[in-house]
């Protein structure tokens, strides 16, 4: 029998199917809390919990996830440092927030020019730039360059990296290794992440590793891309950025096999985001410019995918007016941290004694993750951070609790940073404690989530049952909204101003706060002269575990059925043991002139440049190269003997007062690569 498992892990949970390819069928799943700050664990009681049985006719582990996902939607991760070549930093001022950049102060800047063919215009001072890196090395985890036209000729961003290696131990990664896209800052957004992520990832595929060496599984292990297709595990280590995605494609494969539907709203509600694609026809949308997460604009290829940070550990917190907001952030739930420290359940019981009011919530808990010895850059750290981190050495503690042994201000607490960072990390009131308390959900602590809810609740003088109430209307509310935002961006309806980049922030703030009222309104249906309806003909495939709680109520509100399908808990697991691999690259044949004269074809591949006099030289070079690459990451990736298709898209330009020349050619070779992943992928790196 053809055995695949497949794993998924995700901030909350992680989840796993044995999946009988012969068959087509789910011989069992198990699922398990995640434990973030040991991965090994949550690996091994995942696996634990499958039969025994079935683990010797296994030959293929599959893996999706969203600790990607979730880092960049928290703002966490290790210190990475990008390097642009070539651009100016008033361009980053300008258009870098569009993208996600960092301010322009932890950029490094580095001049040199290299022009649209690939030619050396100037020079970068590389003896000023070994300094620049030399200051650096301390302050950071690794390195992130990017050149303008580096996947055209990348002469400058290999120089950087043999420099940085040399003068460094920390890893680099080059804007053109991970994307042949021209849109620089694509890339350099893709480069910063991917240079953030890889020792979370790393971290991720070691546990896995570990586990399955200790159950002697010599198996190979393939990785969920964001598009949907699978890569090896080698290939993952270098560009983990393309699991940027990894856990929602999973689950619309998954939701697609569970529910046998063909077309429908995907939504994939979990611990820390909830995901959304639309799918026809059994095919989702590709994102052509590159996946969009978080307020980062990627190169990263994806499906079109929204994701919001909303779960059941969303944090809840009471704004200025007192509307209830859930997420984007992701915490701890309480009942989750008594389960493991019980003692905070003294603390909530002392805090709900004193009933004190206060302006900042006080039932937040901080928890140590990282220790002291495991911190790289322990001595760039504030005192006020060092002293948190002393302070907490023995256990969580309540944020009261924290400031007085610190002797610091709750005002004055600085530890966004620690938390960012992943060396603490933060517990409060969420909906995964509603649910415990409503009965809706049981796994930890049933009596810290009742103690934080009263706690909650007495501190804002809100009634406990209007609480639970207002918790779950809001996040059905901020589910609809998504779904409806969607499918009016689908329908081109409602084109507010908000979508167009080149309005005043302003403008931005007030179109997009209209918005935003027009589709509450239409959820609560409560106009007094005027009432909306949004109504859809998709049904909503609902997976993850709290699906089942919430999404009933929305699809009701758009006139359209939910499904939610049998293993719903486990689709992302599911989606990762039936991957495809997918291989896309672009090659290039560009006509080059100089002073109307033409001169030769640049053949620009992601190995480099070519130049060729004759066309049919030029044509016949690029054919080969684009079989020959896309057959080499395909094969890289897992496949076995890969099938090629090759397209072209060709753009024509009359070239005017040259008689010399007829009309110049300027190709785009597309080419798409479909391979199978079964449990007979190729003996690549894999193992």
């Amino acid at each position: 029998m053809n055995k695949v498992i497949g794993i998924d892990t995700g901030g909350t949970f992680t989840d796993s199917v044995i999946y009988d390819y012969d068959s087509e069928q789910i011989l069992a799943s198990s699922k398990t809390p995640t434990t973030v700050e040991n991965l090994k664990e949550c690996i091994n009681n995942v696996l634990d919990k499958l039969p025994q049985e079935h683990m010797k006719d296994v030959s293929t582990v599959s893996l999706s996830t969203t600790l990607v996902t979730n880092a960049c939607v928290e703002g966490k991760g290790a210190k990475g440092k990008l390097i642009l070549i070539g651009s100016k930093s008033e361009e980053i001022e300008k258009y870098g927030k569009d993208y996600g950049f960092p301010s322009t102060d932890e950029i490094l800047f580095v001049e040199g020019e290299v022009d649209t063919q690939g030619k050396i215009i100037s020079t970068p001072d590389w003896e000023q730039f070994n300094i620049d890196i030399e200051s650096s090395k301390n302050s950071v985890d690794g390195y992130a360059i990017v050149q303008v036209f580096g996947v055209i000729n990348p002469v400058f961003e290999l120089k950087a990296k043999k420099i940085i290696e040399e003068v460094t131990n920390k890893p680099v990664i080059c804007g053109h290794e991970l994307s042949s896209k021209l849109n620089y800052m694509r890339r350099a957004v893709s480069c910063l992440l991917n240079c953030r992520i890889v020792p979370l990832f790393n971290n991720f595929l070691d546990a896995i590793k570990d586990n399955l060496l200790k159950r002697n599984m010599d198996v190979k292990i393939i990785i969920v891309r964001s598009d949907g297709s699978i890569m090896t595990e080698e290939y993952a280590r270098q560009k983990p950025v393309d699991t940027l995605l990894s856990g929602p494609a999973a689950s619309v494969c998954g939701a697609l096999r569970l529910s046998g539907l063909d077309k429908g709203i995907v939504l994939d509600m979990g611990g820390t985001t909830s995901d959304l694609a639309i799918v026809e026809n059994n095919q989702v949308k590709m994102e052509e410019a590159g996946a969009n997460i978080s307020g980062y604009k990627t190169s990263t290829p994806s499906i079109d995918m929204s994701t919001i940070g909303l779960g059941g550990d969303s944090e809840i917190i009471l704004d200025k007016n007192d509307n209830i907001l859930v997420g984007p952030r992701r915490v701890v739930p309480i009942c989750t941290l008594a389960s493991k420290y019980p003692i905070i359940k003294n603390y909530l019981k002392e805090l709900i004694k004193k009933g004190e009011s206060h302006s900042r919530p006080l039932g937040i808990f901080y928890n140590l993750i990282k220790s002291k010895d495991k911190i790289g850059y322990y001595d760039s750290l504030t005192d006020q951070e060092k002293a948190i981190i002393e302070a907490l050495n023995n256990g969580p503690m309540d944020i009261t609790s924290l400031c007085k042994i610190c002797k610091i201000s709750i005002y004055n607490l600085k530890i966004e940073g620690l938390i960012d960072n992943s060396i603490i990390m933060k517990s409060s009131l969420t909906p995964t404690d509603i649910m415990h308390v409503k009965g809706d959900f049981y796994h930890w602590d049933v009596e810290a989530s009742t103690l934080a809810t009263k706690q909650f609740s007495l501190q804002y003088e809100i009634d406990e049952q209007e609480l639970y109430k207002r918790i779950y209307d809001t996040v059905c509310s901020n589910l609809y909204l998504m779904i409806a935002d969607k499918l009016m961006d689908y329908d081109n309806i409602m084109q507010l101003p908000i979508r167009s980049s080149n309005k005043h922030e302003y403008e931005k703030k007030i179109s997009l706060q209209t918005e935003a009222k027009l589709l509450k309104h239409a959820f609560t249906s409560q106009g007094k002269y005027c009432n909306i309806d949004i109504k859809t003909n998709l049904p909503i495939i609902g997976i993850g575990a709290p699906a089942k709680i919430f999404l009933p109520k929305v699809a009701e509100k758009l006139g359209t059925k939910c499904y939610v399908p049998d293993y719903a808990h486990v689709a992302n697991a599911m989606g990762a043991a039936s991957g495809e691999i997918s291989v896309s690259i672009d090659i290039i044949i560009n006509p080059v002139y100089e002073n109307n004269t033409f001169l030769y074809y640049n053949v620009i591949t992601p190995k480099g440049i070519n130049h060729y006099k004759e066309y049919d030289d030029a044509y016949k070079a690029a054919y080969e190269k684009t079989s020959l690459y896309t057959k080499e990451i395909a094969i890289e990736r897992g496949a076995i003997e890969p099938c090629v298709t090759i397209t072209e898209t060709e753009k024509r330009a009359k070239i005017s007062n040259n008689n010399d020349n007829k009309i110049q050619k300027n190709f785009l070779i597309s080419v798409i690569l479909t391979g199978k992943a079964n449990c007979n992928l190729a003996d690549t790196k894999a193992l």
